[in-house]
């Protein structure tokens, strides 16, 4: 391997991780709901934008049924897309070349007693995001899906400010063209 090639497998290799999540606590719902928060860090080092996708619920993985809507929720910095369906996820729009860190971005779970606990779950970095046969974007209302370029953002600060659904609360089916995935291990 020449210098030029083993500096640049280095310099990859040393580059932060697209996506960065740590539990910063939980928030009990009626038993056995429970939302647990997290900080995020995302990164986005392309030249182009990039889909970040949540699961809705830990142990439930991305792409398993369809979307009928999504309530949008956003702060000065960050906006957040959750998609409701029995294909649920939620979804961050990041711009080119970003950093966005999120504080209490909630996933929730539901577990009954004695049952295992997930050891991880993915987050899905995708090129794009169709849904319904219509770019996401379009989905989100007339407001842009794209959080800021730089910044960070408490979520627990974040309003309401739009949405769709189908017509009829039919679900529709989600196409993603996946750029990548990051495994988020859960410890406790």
């Amino acid at each position: 391997m020449n210098p030029l090639t083993l500096a640049a497998t280095l310099a990859l290799s040393a580059a932060p991780a697209p996506v960065q999540m740590k539990v910063t606590g939980a928030e009990p719902g009626k038993p056995p709901l429970t939302t647990i928060l997290f900080e995020v860090i995302l990164r986005n080092d392309r030249a182009e934008p990039r889909w970040f996708l949540f699961p809705a619920w830990i142990g439930e993985p991305l792409g398993k049924g369809g979307v009928m809507g999504v309530e949008v929720f956003s702060t000065e910095k960050a906006v957040v897309g959750r998609f409701l369906g029995t294909g649920a996820f939620q979804a961050v729009y990041l711009p080119v070349r970003a950093k966005l860190t999120l504080k209490n971005f909630p996933i929730k779970s539901y577990r009954e007693a004695g049952a295992p606990a997930p050891k991880s779950f993915d987050v899905v970095i995708a090129k794009t995001l169709t849904v319904g046969g219509k770019p996401a974007e379009s989905w989100y209302g007339g407001a842009s899906p794209a959080s800021a370029k730089a910044g960070s953002a408490d979520l627990k600060l974040a309003k309401r400010t739009g949405g769709s659904s189908t017509p009829d609360l039919s679900e529709v089916v989600v196409e993603v063209v996946e750029d990548g995935r990051v495994a988020i291990p859960l410890r406790r």
